[in-house]
């Protein structure tokens, strides 16, 4: 929006005031020096400040932040750039005037046209300079003053081709779309379109009628450098994807700005209509979500619904682009952004399952868990029945002759619970990390019923419910990927959880390619331990690494006091335990039950002792780096860390693992994501004979035709470098490609 500017007591115009970023609301008390000294009152105190413009207010009043850009009449419109003559204003009126707020919330989408765009056609390309300034001059009133109680929901409903056209005409030269869709359900393979909303801030919302229009007149607007803006983006991309449409990567996604900002703060919600609340203050209705959008009609109310739902991103993205810049993610939130289309097509194309092999797997878990069953029943029976603790108690699970009057149940947590401790097996509960704490102390109970365990959770989390959840158009696995599922910046994924297949061939194996189809699978070789020689500044580990040599054998020779030429493959396994179990900082115990779940080798406590001795001693840099971290924590009282693309966590009473395991594995999440965002365009050119399927932690799985399944291959290795060298400059990072016919071919 521009604003005539006219001389003092002259009608002549002399310039124009553009509004640079969408005005909000601040407590007086909140004002800062910089803010201060941005006015252009470097001599004044705070308090001198406050007293000059806004005597007699109370710092806790609030007042309107209003930033904008002065253009003298002379300059060129069209082509304007910020100068010397930008100011921000903060206006004492607290709008008071219920009649004054209702007008001034009827011009909202007015005030809107007047956001500039600071990103050079980026989705997300932010630097500290960015346009949102905070200076404050006295107490006269703004130019301009905004209320944000309601959002603009003006709208108009395109249901002809010939008005698609016009429309989409009408926002080509928009720099920030609004896009939302409304559908008949949640799958895009079984449902359809309905509606696609796309909001600017120089238009009213256009609605545009899936059932009566050509959603495929959009694609040159969804092609071009305009930002688009959406909530859940994944979501809305897959439908589109859904009608043949493609859409470019200058993505804002309101939900991921959100959960990123707040990464690890307690009971984050992230719905639009959470965020719309605490952004703006603004209340939205969700009730029309679950009406019919089946009919051919849409009522009045679903049309507003649908116009607000698409409008609200706009404001909100700038609240949130102001948070992101102020918390210093302006690098890890494009990572994120230029992530979602991979994401959004690793869940539309799915993955291939073969049937029948699964329910061999099924057949064969289903027998073993029953044979390990009778098996943890009688050592359970004698285990109690010897327990120094049990010679003087009445037990309820035990009959005359310490018999059994009952099975336990060994899915029961409480059940087994009881009986471990009446074995003398002493436990808080029974998840399995507990469980591996305790086995080097009772591995003739804890081996199989940790093995029992396992199979439980195969059967139970995948077993037939992975059949039942086998797409019926595509006769494909769509899991859902969750790009901040977890605290650490990690992929979680669900339904089906594909992250949590076993990593042993036979279940692997089932996840095959398409017919004249290879997987092209790729992962980071041992890329923990090279991120954590980096963040540690681990001298001896960085060395290693750029000569080439094996660390898990450098390891084995330096924590067994062996030469390197007499280290066994056998030592080569302790080393890799203690490599592994090691930087995350885990207790003697913590280690010993790693190494004999994980590698099957059996410590003592006083080797264990040894081991992690010689380790920290020759990985000083890693001890050192463990020490300041923890202590940065629990001495000074620092409640974050970060990764090395500045990701922020925050804590709350954190554990020493989850302190160290955070700038590890999130820099690692961080080197996937931003290879997933750049496969997009590197597959580009295979015209779709090259798809993203999946990926789990550090591995990323493509599935490609067999006739260029060997360039694919060698385009994913060289993604994956190239993404892990922005963050790691002192040790080489290696992804090898490796090319098969199933999950497994590896």
């Amino acid at each position: 929006m521009l604003s005539r500017i006219r001389a003092e007591n002259k009608k002549e115009l002399i310039g124009y005031v553009k509004l640079i970023a969408l005005p909000y609301k601040e407590k007086l008390g909140n004002i800062s020096r910089e803010d201060i000294d941005q006015e252009g009152y470097p001599e004044l105190s705070k308090e001198e400040f406050l007293n000059k413009f806004f005597s007699g207010k109370d710092v806790n009043s609030e007042v309107w932040v209003i930033s904008f850009e002065f253009i003298p009449l002379t300059d060129n419109l069209t082509n304007t750039t910020q100068s010397d003559n930008s100011k921000t204003v903060v206006t004492s009126q607290q709008f008071n005037n219920p009649n004054k707020s209702d007008k001034i919330s009827d011009s909202v989408s007015d005030t809107n046209s007047g956001i500039s765009d600071n990103n050079d056609n980026e989705g997300f390309e932010l630097s500290s300079d960015s346009n949102f300034n905070f200076g404050v001059i006295g107490s006269q009133s703004s130019p301009l003053s905004v209320s944000l109680s309601k959002i603009d929901d003006s709208y108009q409903l395109i249901e002809n081709d010939e008005d698609l056209v016009k429309s989409i005409e009408l926002l080509t030269n928009e720099k920030v779309l609004g896009i939302d869709t409304e559908t008949t359900g949640l799958d895009p393979h079984l449902h359809k379109l309905r509606l696609v909303q796309i909001a600017s801030v120089n238009n009213p919302t256009f609605l545009i009628d899936c059932f009566k229009c050509d959603v495929k007149l959009l694609q040159p607007l969804l092609l071009n450098e305009a930002v688009k803006v959406f909530h859940n983006a994944k979501f809305d991309i897959q439908f589109l994807m859904s009608k043949g449409l493609e859409i470019n990567q200058t993505i804002f996604d309101t939900q991921l700005a959100h959960q990123l900002i707040n990464s690890g703060k307690p009971n984050i919600k992230a719905s639009l209509k959470a965020i719309a609340s605490e952004y703006l203050g603004i209340e939205l209705s969700k009730q029309e979500r679950l009406t019919d959008w089946t009919k051919e009609e849409l009522t009045i109310e679903q049309l507003k619904y649908s116009s607000i739902d698409a409008k609200i991103l706009l404001p909100l993205r700038e609240k949130l682009k102001e948070a992101i810049i102020t918390a210093n993610l302006s690098r890890v939130a494009k990572i994120e952004f230029d992530c979602v289309k991979a994401v959004a097509m690793m869940e539309f194309n799915g993955m291939l399952l073969d049937v029948s092999q699964w329910q061999n797997i099924l057949e064969d878990s289903q027998k073993r868990k029953g044979e390990l069953e009778i098996e943890l029943q009688a050592i359970l029976k004698e285990k109690i029945a010897n327990s120094t603790n049990n010679k003087s108690e009445q037990l309820t699970l035990i009959a005359n002759d310490f018999e059994f009057s009952e099975e336990i149940n060994l899915d029961s947590p409480s059940q087994l619970k009881e009986a471990l401790n009446k074995a003398d097996i002493k436990c808080d509960n029974t998840n399995s990390k507990t469980l591996k704490k305790l086995l080097p102390l009772n591995p003739e109970v804890l081996k199989p019923l940790l093995e029992y365990k396992k199979l439980s959770k195969l059967i139970s989390s995948f077993g037939d419910s992975l059949l039942k959840k086998i797409n019926p158009i595509t006769g494909r696995l769509h899991g859902s990927y969750w790009q901040l599922g977890s605290q650490s910046g990690r992929f979680t994924s669900s339904e089906p959880n594909l992250q949590q297949i076993p990593r042993n061939k036979e279940s692997r194996s089932c996840f095959v390619a398409s017919p004249n189809h290879k997987l092209v699978i790729a992962d980071y070789s041992q890329i923990e331990l090279r991120i954590a020689s980096e963040v540690a500044n681990d001298r001896t580990m960085i060395e290693a690494y750029n000569r080439g040599e094996d660390l898990h054998k450098l390891t084995a020779s330096i924590v067994l006091n062996k030469p390197l030429d007499e280290v066994t493959k056998e030592d080569r396994q302790i080393a890799k335990s203690a490599n592994f179990g090691l930087i995350y900082g885990a207790s003697v115990n913590g280690f010993r039950g790693y190494a004999e779940s994980n590698y099957g080798i059996s410590l003592s406590e006083s080797e264990a002792k040894t081991i992690m001795d010689n380790f920290f001693k020759s990985y000083s840099g890693l001890a050192n780096w463990h020490k300041k971290t923890k202590s940065r924590i629990y001495n000074q009282g620092i409640n974050e860390t970060r990764t090395l693309s500045d990701r922020i966590r925050y804590f709350d009473n954190a554990s020493p693992q989850q302190i160290l395991n955070t700038p590890i594995q999130g820099t690692g999440a961080d080197m996937v994501k931003l290879a997933l965002g750049k496969l997009v365009s590197a597959l580009t050119p295979f015209n779709g004979k090259a798809r993203i399927l999946a990926t789990v932690h550090d591995e990323i799985i493509l599935e490609a035709h067999e006739s260029i399944a060997e360039d694919v291959a060698k385009i994913l290795s060289e993604v994956m470098v190239s993404s892990g060298k922005e963050f790691l400059k002192l040790v080489p990072i290696e992804a090898d490609s490796s090319m098969g016919d199933n999950w497994a071919d590896k």
